[in-house]
């Protein structure tokens, strides 16, 4: 009887051991899977944000150059009449400068 009960009590410790591997097993599975489950999911929001990003910075660039486009449109509509302008124009806006430096300095 004894040997039998010597018996039991070595194969229950064999198998309490074989279930504390097995759970330890499935314990490091479960924290492999939540890892990369984490990864994956940090991944996909760290893409959103950065796609959310990108559509803003665009946005912002595009209602700036809306912006930008009659200031821009004005100032190439002045050189061009800059540039167009007739030689006696340019010759006597010349002449006008000259002389307003020449009174305010003097013949120095």
């Amino acid at each position: 009887m004894a040997i039998e009960a010597l018996k039991e009590i070595k194969a229950a410790e064999a198998k309490s051991e074989q279930i504390i591997s097995e759970a330890t097993a499935q314990a490091k599975e479960i924290v492999r899977l939540a890892t990369v489950n984490a990864d994956e999911e940090y991944n996909k929001i760290l893409n959103s944000a950065n796609a959310k990003r990108e559509s803003i910075l665009q946005d912002a660039l595009e209602e700036g150059n809306k912006k930008a486009e009659p200031v821009l449109a004005k100032g190439k509509e002045e050189v061009d009449k800059i540039l167009n302008m007739s030689n006696d124009k340019k010759e006597n806006a010349t002449k006008i400068v000259v002389e307003r430096i020449v009174k305010m300095h003097g013949n120095s």
